[in-house]
């Protein structure tokens, strides 16, 4: 005769059936807290990070939290299956609103990497496909399976100069394939409740860096597989899409086998539009892209139009300054550019006129 399984027991076999996260829980957002404290900052997890491991954040208070980046930056990734999450910290919160309306997501935690000192609070990539002249806050080297999501970053884009390098939020080096980049702000201070203009038509809270993400190739090596936004599996995927404002390249790629989807470019969160002549961003080129990959084989932009979450997989692109939102500049095969939104509001209205760009 069968046998009912309690509830109890049945929910103690499912919990038993899942892995444990392990990893460092950081639990001040003082970089400079001193070994043995009873305190575990970003600086001390990233420094011990395993293979494998998650690093969560619990700091005491409602935040947001601002971590300020070390001056001399953090040290670099090379493990691993690492996960950075920035959801774990009690108060955040992913987007659940539909691709159409204004994304309702909290970020409580905030890598702050703005400085006026050229050179600071970044790490220089010192690698075949990268140099001197470029560096990044969170940078993974040889590091497959990186899934950075729920974290805000605010910094400045640097120069093309070994005095001030370009700054990547985040850069995969060498071999680092298969990383997912979700849910994440860049160039946006999430303490901000209004994106509205002050008096002089500027947004406050917009400090973007070079680049979202870079990833380049480099001894032969490179970090396919990326997944910059959502990754269409159906489960989640309203939360995975980023937020990209005023970053001067925000995908800068020479990266085969790449997917962007689901993200904003040069959208606030509440849908409005940037306004790059009112924002007076310093622009070292004059300008201002979206996306570009100059080794873009196999690459998605936009919806893989299989009807799973197909919605969810557009992006929306804003104003830039530059000829093409999106640019190859190398030969690619098998691209695909589709379900994208580009000048636009919300409503799927035109929104913004752009003559020279196509």
């Amino acid at each position: 005769m069968a046998q009912k399984t309690s509830p109890s027991l049945l929910t103690a076999f499912l919990l038993s059936t899942v892995p444990a996260v392990h990893g460092a829980v950081v639990t001040t957002a003082d970089n400079a807290s001193p070994a043995n404290d009873g305190q575990t900052s970003l600086l001390e997890a990233l420094t011990n990070v395993q293979n494998n491991e998650t690093i969560t954040f619990n700091i005491p208070g409602a935040g947001p939290h601002y971590i300020v980046t070390p001056v001399t930056g953090y040290p670099l990734i090379e493990k691993s299956g690492v996960t950075i999450d920035g959801y774990s910290q009690p108060g955040s919160s992913p987007n659940t609103t539909a691709p159409d309306q204004p994304k309702n997501t909290q970020l409580r935690i905030i890598l702050d990497s703005r400085t006026d000192q050229p050179g600071e609070r970044r790490t220089v990539l010192n690698y075949e496909g990268f140099g001197e002249t470029e560096s990044c806050v969170l940078g993974f080297v040889n590091a497959p399976n990186a899934l950075v999501r729920g974290l805000s970053f605010v910094g400045v884009p640097g120069q093309d100069d070994a005095t001030d390098p370009h700054v990547y939020c985040i850069a995969l080096v060498e071999a680092s394939p298969d990383a997912k980049i979700q849910g994440c702000w860049f160039g946006l201070d999430a303490g901000r409740t209004s994106w509205g203009p002050g008096p002089d038509g500027v947004v406050p809270g917009v400090h973007g860096a070079r680049a979202a993400v870079a990833s380049f190739t480099g001894n032969g090596l490179d970090s396919a597989g990326l997944i910059f936004g959502t990754d269409g599996d159906g489960a989640n995927d309203r939360s995975e899409g980023n937020v990209c404002v005023a970053q001067r390249l925000a995908v800068h790629l020479a990266t085969p086998q790449t997917r962007v989807s689901g993200n904003w470019f040069n959208l606030f969160p509440d849908g409005s539009l940037l306004n790059i002549e009112k924002q007076a961003l310093e622009l070292e080129d004059g300008t201002l892209e979206a996306v570009e990959n100059g080794d873009g084989t196999d690459m998605l932009i936009g919806t893989d139009g299989n009807g799973v979450s197909d919605a969810e997989e557009s992006n929306r692109f804003g104003p830039v300054a530059y000829e093409r939102f999106v640019e190859f500049w190398r030969p690619a095969l098998n691209i695909v550019f589709a379900g994208n939104y580009v000048g636009m509001d919300l409503a799927g209205l035109p929104a913004f006129t752009s003559p020279d760009t196509a």
